[in-house]
């Protein structure tokens, strides 16, 4: 998964961890496959589920103005309450937005009664700040986000467990767009930290697993038009990824990891747009590092390399 363009690492080990994003905040979502999804590294073959925010205005050629939003929701199926606050304004060509979503659930109610120990608690806020000229344009967005999230267990098991995670998530992107003539290069850069602590029941206050993922990305993508009748984009990215953890037990192991890819993506209409035709390459080199907490191995390094083409 990726927002707007930048990847995401975070939540993806099993069927409890779901991403981290606000729907709230979204303009639309984006579902890339086939060729276009070679901007995204070579683990994104079967696809890329992308979330495009809303585009931060601007007052060129306008007076400033200020606007805002208010939401509200409820829905019965675990009398789930949702509000939010948008508030967004520009003044010549810098632009503003900042936004504030929480929402509560409680158990999840089924024909059959409700889905004991399912509710749960969120807080979302998030601030961008953007320019734009004849220069090109850049943006700054911050996303903070925490959760409280309950977690079901087979009846079977244990009836009455009471399991639940605490969840904050920060992220900082920052954006430039500079034209080249008929061209335009891209720079990008993220940074994002996960942290999951899970709890073995409700009144627990020591951590029974708990997990930090860092991730620092940048990328830089020239974009080309007109060439022979093809548009197209050739790039570079760097990711550098490290999982901590902690607690009595281990999700997954600690790690580290450093992945750098190279790509190109071309495409061009065929007739009378109709039809369209793509296609794109992409090499990987990634190397991987870790320890297994309390197994008793040594630091293990692996070091992996890929081309793939669709």
């Amino acid at each position: 998964m990726a927002e707007d363009g930048v990847r995401l690492e975070n939540q993806q080990w099993g069927d409890e961890h779901a991403p981290q994003v606000e729907a709230l905040d979204a303009d639309r979502v984006e579902v890339i496959r086939g060729p276009a999804s070679v901007l995204y590294g070579s683990d994104a073959l079967g696809g890329v589920v992308n979330i495009v925010p809303r585009e931060l205005p601007d007052a060129i050629g306008r007076s400033p103005f200020l606007a805002g939003r208010l939401t509200a929701s409820y829905g019965s199926g675990a009398a789930a309450r949702e509000g939010g606050m948008l508030l967004e304004g520009a003044a010549g060509s810098v632009g503003l937005r900042g936004s504030v979503t929480g929402r509560r659930g409680d158990d999840l109610r089924t024909p059959i009664g409700d889905l004991f120990n399912s509710g749960l608690e969120a807080v979302n806020a998030a601030g961008a700040m953007g320019l734009r000229g004849t220069w090109g344009h850049g943006q700054l967005d911050i996303v903070h986000r925490s959760e409280r999230v309950e977690i079901h267990e087979d009846p079977a098991d244990d009836p009455l467990a009471t399991p639940y995670q605490r969840i904050t998530e920060d992220r900082v992107r920052a954006d430039v767009g500079l034209p080249m003539g008929a061209a335009r290069v891209e720079l990008r850069f993220g940074y994002e930290r996960n942290r999951r602590r899970e709890f073995e029941e409700r009144t627990a206050t020591d951590v029974a697993l708990g997990l930090t993922s860092t991730t620092l990305t940048g990328e830089a993508h020239l974009h080309h038009t007109a060439l022979a009748g093809w548009d197209g984009i050739l790039g570079v990215s760097l990711l550098r990824n490290t999982v901590d953890v902690f607690g009595d037990e281990a999700l997954v192991p600690a790690s580290r990891y450093v992945d750098f890819g190279a790509f190109l993506f071309e495409q061009r209409e065929l007739g009378d747009s109709l039809w369209q035709l793509s296609g794109g390459l992409r090499f990987d080199a990634r190397r991987l590092g870790g320890r297994e907490p309390g197994a008793g191995v040594t630091d293990q390094v692996r070091e992996y390399t890929a081309f793939s083409g669709r």
